[in-house]
């Protein structure tokens, strides 16, 4: 059996017209959608986020190489973190020793709930024993 044409009134090149204008719309959607992503995307500095690091990293390796740090004082290792500490950035130090209890110095007690944590850690000696000091940082 032999398929008859479609007998539409200007043939089949309305259908493929069609099929051929959703397309592009489909495609300029597509465009449109990626372009404003990449956008928004362009918006968020990057640079913040790694500088955030680098300042609690920079802090808690001034206070080790000052000596500071294998005091495990409060107050001492408090009043350098707020020395050196920028005036945009909070920061959270958790010191643990094997023999002793944890220590929590903070500038900040509440930490941010949607924004950018760093964390790291540094693991240093005392004249008795061995210590990890856990770090956070975050912009105000």
């Amino acid at each position: 059996m032999k398929m008859q044409p479609l007998r539409f009134r200007f043939g089949n090149k309305g259908f493929i017209f069609a099929i051929d204008i959703l397309l592009a719309v489909f495609v300029i959607a597509a465009v449109l959608m990626l372009s404003s992503f990449y956008l928004l995307k362009a918006n968020e500095d990057p640079y913040s986020r790694l500088h955030a690091s680098r300042i609690g990293s920079d802090i808690i390796n001034s206070i080790d190489n000052s000596g500071v740090l294998q005091t495990l004082s409060q107050s001492l290792i408090d009043s350098n973190i707020n020395r050196l500490i920028t005036i945009n950035h909070e920061m959270q130090v958790k010191i643990s020793c094997a023999n002793s209890s944890q220590l929590i110095i903070e500038t900040d007690p509440k930490q941010p709930i949607n924004r950018f944590i760093t964390k790291g850690e540094r693991f240093f000696v005392t004249t008795d024993n061995y210590c990890i000091a856990e770090y956070k940082t975050w912009l105000k």
